[in-house]
């Protein structure tokens, strides 16, 4: 199929044979460049969630249709996890936000922007700095009040493609069931994560309060503040 094309790329001008390959190069961009799905509070998940005008309202529905690579933008706003999942140990339930291999889950956006990097911060604790994770227009993902169970989870196995975790306040975890199910009240990730500009507080677990990793990720650019432990001995960051 290769050789077919070359053959008839040379039996054209040069102008047609650059325009061509402009076509080809620019479809390719275009396969290359990840997908966007967009969430606010005032979204719907009947929408396509693929712009500010047609949001989705779950950030559980834009992380399911998420795959590699894809970006998942949230707008300011409180939302809780509905993935409901059993804990290894019992037949105790409990909610999640649960992660997709390769997705970029961002939040701190206002809701009309075209890239994260017009993502504004403030000094919201009037300490003088504007810290990595002070963003303007807050997104919080709050564990269930009903249901325990860490905010964000990653499962066991490491993911194959990187998954990032930027900008949110992760607050209300509870994490308190058994082995894994009781580690990392705010997030617990297996390996190949970066949880960023993220505030990390008011979460609750056995181990690890506000966050554990179960392999090789990285915490940067983060505050985990006001989490508690209910175990001795520590596996992640408390705080």
């Amino acid at each position: 199929m290769m050789q077919a094309q070359f053959q008839v790329l040379a039996g054209m001008s040069q102008a047609a044979r650059r325009g061509v390959c402009f076509f080809i190069l620019l479809a390719l961009q275009t396969l290359s460049a990840g997908s966007v799905y967009c969430v606010s509070p005032q979204g719907d998940d009947s929408n396509s969630g693929e712009s500010w005008q047609e949001p989705l309202d779950s950030v559980q529905s834009a992380l399911r249709r998420a795959g590699p690579g894809t970006q998942v933008w949230v707008a300011d706003g409180i939302y809780q996890p509905q993935e409901t999942r059993a804990l290894d140990a019992s037949l105790t339930l409990a909610t999640s936000f649960v992660l997709t291999d390769g997705v970029q889950l961002l939040g701190g956006f206002a809701g009309y922007e075209e890239s994260p990097a017009e993502r504004q911060r403030f000094d919201r604790d009037n300490n003088g700095v504007v810290e990595a994770w002070e963003f303007t227009h807050e997104t919080i993902l709050q564990g269930s009040e009903d249901l325990g169970g860490t905010v964000l989870w990653g499962g066991q196995q490491d993911f194959l493609h990187a998954v990032l975790i930027d900008g949110f306040t992760i607050s209300g975890g509870r994490a308190l069931g058994f082995a894994q199910d009781g580690q990392g009240g705010g997030a617990l990730l297996p390996g190949n994560c970066v949880l960023q500009n993220c505030l990390l507080t008011g979460n609750l677990a056995r181990q690890g309060g506000g966050v554990a990793l179960l392999g090789p990720s990285t915490v940067r650019n983060c505050a985990v503040v006001d989490n508690e432990v209910t175990a001795e001995g520590s596996l992640g960051c408390g705080g």
